[in-house]
């Protein structure tokens, strides 16, 4: 019986662990993310647009191409506010502004506007 008292003092002890380490690493948690999806006007997905996220606060800058299926991630950036421009030939060039907060993921879909071309 004392074999089985230690096995589930152990095991109380090993889970114990686990949940204050995971509740350590949520507070030191100090950045977020900015993800989503190029699409055209049809609402197709857009593949291998540009895409630049400026931070507003520090004018730090990141680069980044849309996947095969349009999406796009900035990851682990500081809180605060982010501007994102896409560029790709044949769409007008498209600005939009974003928050990011702690421990969140920004859900930032970009529809672009074809360009206008004068012939």
């Amino acid at each position: 019986m004392t074999k089985k008292l230690s096995s589930a003092k152990l095991s109380w002890l090993s889970i114990t662990l686990v949940l204050l380490a995971s509740m350590l690493s949520a507070q030191s948690l100090t950045t977020g993310d900015i993800a989503g999806v190029v699409k055209d006007p049809s609402g197709a997905v857009v593949q291998n647009a540009s895409l630049t996220l400026k931070s507003l606060d520090t004018g730090s800058t990141q680069e980044a191409k849309s996947s095969a299926t349009g999406e796009y991630r900035f990851g682990l950036l500081k809180t605060g506010r982010y501007s994102i421009t896409v560029n790709l030939a044949g769409f007008q060039k498209l600005e939009q502004r974003a928050e990011v907060t702690v421990g969140s993921v920004t859900n930032i879909d970009l529809v672009l506007t074809l360009s206008l071309i004068h012939i």
